[in-house]
């Protein structure tokens, strides 16, 4: 359909004149109106993204949270080894 657009190069003026008539170009000052009216949607895949994100979160907390536990307990084993020992000598 559009063979003249092959990569080979054109004249400017007959490019823009050549091209123009497949791209018209419209009222901008009506399209620009119809973006503020409009609501806002997210697409699915932002959506999709966010929950993602989500997940991900969760998960760097639950094992923040588990590592946390693991520290305590080390910690807590570590306190009644060296009591232990020192109760030996």
């Amino acid at each position: 359909m559009l063979e003249e657009l092959d990569g080979t190069q054109m004249a400017r003026r007959y490019a823009a004149a050549h091209i123009k008539r497949f791209y018209p170009r419209g009222d901008r000052s009506k399209d620009h109106h119809e973006e503020e009216e409009g609501v806002e949607e997210l697409p699915p895949n932002s959506l999709s993204s966010f929950i993602f994100f989500i997940i991900i979160l969760l998960f760097i907390l639950f094992y923040f949270i588990l590592f946390y536990f693991i520290y305590l307990i080390s910690f807590y084993f570590y306190f009644y080894f060296i009591v232990f020992i020192i109760f030996i000598f």
